[in-house]
């Protein structure tokens, strides 16, 4: 299937810019690789906000014991 994309100056000079830096030769190819690594993106990206939740919800529970410890410490030297 042939698809004809003229893409606007300020595409051209991004499209540009990746290639240099993916080090892929043609538009089409960069293109393809956008296309299949994207959801493999947005999978990592889902699995980091997973973690990034589980981690601050474990930094809560830890606050929460220091906090514990600290009121049971004031309440120990009175």
């Amino acid at each position: 299937m042939a698809i004809t994309y003229r893409p606007n100056d300020e595409v051209t000079k991004e499209l540009e810019r990746l290639k240099g830096r993916l080090n892929i030769n043609t538009s089409t190819k960069l293109i393809d690789f956008l296309i299949l690594e994207y959801q493999k993106t947005q999978t990592e990206i889902s699995n980091l906000k997973a973690d990034n939740y589980r981690l601050d919800n474990s930094l809560d529970d830890k606050i929460e014991a220091i906090n514990d410890f600290k009121q049971a410490f004031e309440n120990l030297i009175k």
